[in-house]
């Protein structure tokens, strides 16, 4: 029998699975193996990223350095939004930056970063900025982006009807862009990250945009899971190992940019040993098929590829399905069939990675 907990949302890219024997499954293993997937996202689209920019060093230096504040943020998430403007600017031709937070039909902006010749010589404009609350209802780019889940980029306010967005506060100039990325987390939206600037974006700059963005995601869903841990169980220890687990992750992301294998080993390791499973693989789309990246098992599944066709199918409206009935000899892998019969394996959980964007 499956158990599927809902959560989809963004583009379907591979799956991570645990197995076992012994004690089922449950919904508290679901939650973490999701914290996993989302990381094992993150870490291809940076190893991407890092591969595709010809500026890929001193961009994979501003990605490190936003994946080390989210990975010693825990609620507290101010110092997260504040490194993702800072970069943002420096990177994007002097991009001005405002980072806002969903709170119910709200946006509240929590962090702002001017750019060009805004340079923040006027604390007291950011500090009137920051708080400032934005109904999600309001006829701006930004309220839009928050509720649709999608990027709003607005090449030339030049061209652009004053009635499309009556609610807008900032001066229409012609030739000036705008840019709004939402955060996606599973489908939902969970904040934005608003630039503008009078030169056009490129799609690389665009690309690295919505990056820092998912990194500033992830910050949010891990604060909100942690805070759902802490008022489930009143237990302090189980966050605070899932804290430093993650926070190993996002480190071992930033310092293997470029070297996928070792950061889904790792992935796959610490999620095996934080739910009590005995063996796990990684599965990533590759075109027609499905290629195994990383495994944890004596009959190593690295390199197996099986047709896409059917693959992801039980994850169509799903992140996380479990079978505590599983059964092993369904397997296509002979070797990894006898060794998960020998072991007895009949526990089998599996989260989705998605990709969110624009």
């Amino acid at each position: 029998m499956r158990q599927r907990y809902a959560g989809a949302g963004g583009e379907l890219i591979g799956t991570i699975s645990l197995f076992k024997s012994g004690e089922p499954f449950d919904e508290r293993d679901g939650q973490i193996l999701k914290t996993f997937a989302d990381q094992a996202a993150i870490a291809i689209s940076n190893a991407k990223l890092f591969n595709d920019l010809d500026e890929a060093l001193d961009q994979q230096r501003a990605m490190n350095d936003v994946l080390d504040a989210v990975s010693t943020a825990r609620l507290d998430l101010e110092p997260v939004f504040a490194t993702v403007a800072r970069h943002a600017n420096r990177l994007c031709g002097g991009t001005g930056a405002v980072v806002g937070v969903r709170e119910g039909d709200e946006l509240r902006v929590i962090a702002t970063e001017w750019g060009g010749d805004e340079v923040d010589r006027d604390e007291d404009r950011r500090a009137r900025a920051v708080g400032r609350r934005i109904r999600l209802g309001a006829s701006t780019p930004t309220a839009q982006a928050a509720r649709t889940g999608r990027v709003v980029h607005i090449p030339d306010w030049g061209d652009i009807d004053p009635e499309r967005y009556p609610d807008i506060l900032a001066t229409r100039i012609a030739g000036r862009r705008a840019l709004t990325i939402p955060m996606v987390r599973h489908g939902e939206s969970v904040g934005v990250v608003s630039f503008a600037r009078a030169g056009r974006y490129t799609e690389a700059e665009i690309a690295l945009l919505q990056t820092f963005a998912n990194q500033a995601a992830i910050a949010v869903d891990n604060a909100r899971l942690l805070r759902e841990i802490e008022q489930r169980n009143n237990d302090l220890a189980e966050s605070l190992e899932l804290q430093t687990a993650t926070s190993d992750i996002l480190a071992l992301i930033s310092a293997n940019p470029g070297d996928l294998r070792t950061v889904l080993d790792g992935i796959l390791a610490r999620a095996r040993d934080l739910v009590g499973a005995e063996f796990g693989t990684v599965f990533l789309r590759r075109g027609d098929i499905v290629r195994c990246e990383a495994s944890l098992a004596r009959g190593n599944l690295v390199g197996d590829e099986r047709p896409f066709n059917n693959f992801f199918d039980p994850f169509a409206d799903a992140m996380c399905i479990i079978e505590n009935d599983y059964d092993p000899s369904t397997s296509l892998n002979a070797e990894w069939m006898a060794e998960a019969v020998e072991r007895g394996v009949t526990r089998h959980i599996r989260a989705a990675l998605r990709q969110d964007g624009g």
